[in-house]
């Protein structure tokens, strides 16, 4: 029996619970999105994102978030595994921190939406917006009716904009998992047979 295939079919066991590291690393992408946020709602631009001055910061968010992951991926193999951790290990944990950042963001919008700005303003700001977009097209007024009445009125519901935003970033983040878990994962080395 070739004791190096075993070798590098054996996974090494965490000595430190994956939970933790990703509970660390998620509590710092919230950290990010938390000021990032600000900076948008400071500058007036957060509703924007990504039709008007927002895509910037759109692409700042998408870097820092890759990076963010790629710290946190590389801290979780030095420090749990051993430095070897296969392509599996680390995609599950990059998208483990991936979906607890994901829960993270939706309760802090549910704050931000309900004690930051008013939801129901912002909904009625949105709507103005959509309308005169419309008309600048040049709609009726009818046919801009028509294309409202459209749109369930469930989607102007804060759970529905959370359920949204839990499944864009599900379909994100598996990207961005897939990506970091190429570039961070690390067979053993092996001696010359």
């Amino acid at each position: 029996m070739n004791t190096n295939s075993t070798i590098i079919d054996q996974e090494v066991k965490p000595s430190k619970g994956m939970n933790a590291f990703a509970l660390k690393w998620a509590a710092i992408m919230l950290m990010v999105t938390i000021i990032t946020t600000m900076i948008q709602l400071i500058m007036n631009d957060w509703h924007y994102m990504p039709r008007q001055g927002g895509f910037p910061m759109m692409l700042f968010n998408i870097v820092v978030t890759l990076a963010i992951m790629f710290f946190a991926s590389t801290d979780f193999r030095k420090n749990a595994m051993g430095d070897v951790m296969s392509f599996g290990k680390a995609f599950s944990f990059s998208y483990y921190t991936c979906f607890l950042h994901t829960l993270f963001v939706i309760v802090f919008m549910l704050i931000f939406y309900n004690l930051i700005i008013d939801y129901d303003q912002y909904i009625i700001e949105e709507t103005g917006r959509s309308i005169e977009e419309l008309k600048k097209k040049g709609l009726s007024d009818s046919d801009i009716k028509k294309n409202m009445d459209m749109v369930p009125k469930i989607f102007y519901t804060q759970w529905m904009n959370m359920v949204i935003l839990g499944v864009i970033m599900s379909v994100i983040y598996l990207i961005y998992a897939l990506i970091i878990a190429a570039i961070t994962k690390r067979t053993p080395k092996l001696d010359h047979i």
